[in-house]
């Protein structure tokens, strides 16, 4: 019989961690338009399919892969571009790129740096909460 893998919780962490993006989180601007990308990188030695969701997103927010199936080895752009279409301040927001067949999730934080005339207004105190760009 075939030897027994090892501890399948360890062995499943091993494969998950072999499927990575290259930034847990992405400053975009909420009032110029901007974009970044975020590589996901197959350490795996099979093939995998990606698929990409932003929750909540607003007009002007798009987002595209630069290829969904990807062999071992092989590396995907997620490019996210925002186009606003006024200064509110925005949300953050979760990005999700979807790992097939492993049903993996990897989230992207999206957060948007406000306009210097929106952060003039907030007290000192709260503005520690603001991520700088």
């Amino acid at each position: 019989s075939a030897p027994i893998p090892g501890d399948p919780q360890v062995l499943a962490q091993q494969i998950l961690a072999s499927v990575r993006a290259d930034k847990k989180v992405l400053t975009l601007s909420s009032y110029a338009p901007a974009s970044g990308e975020v590589t996901i990188t197959n350490g795996m030695q099979g093939s995998i399919s990606l698929r990409a969701d932003i929750d909540g997103r607003f007009p002007g927010l798009t987002f595209n892969l630069s290829k969904t199936d990807l062999k071992a080895g092989e590396t995907a752009t997620l490019k996210i571009v925002y186009e606003p279409k006024d200064r509110v301040a925005k949300p953050a927001l979760t990005a999700r790129i979807y790992v097939e067949p492993i049903n993996q999730v990897i989230p992207v934080q999206l957060i948007f740096s406000i306009p210097p005339e929106v952060e003039k207004l907030i007290p000192k105190e709260a503005r520690q909460a603001q991520p700088t760009p």
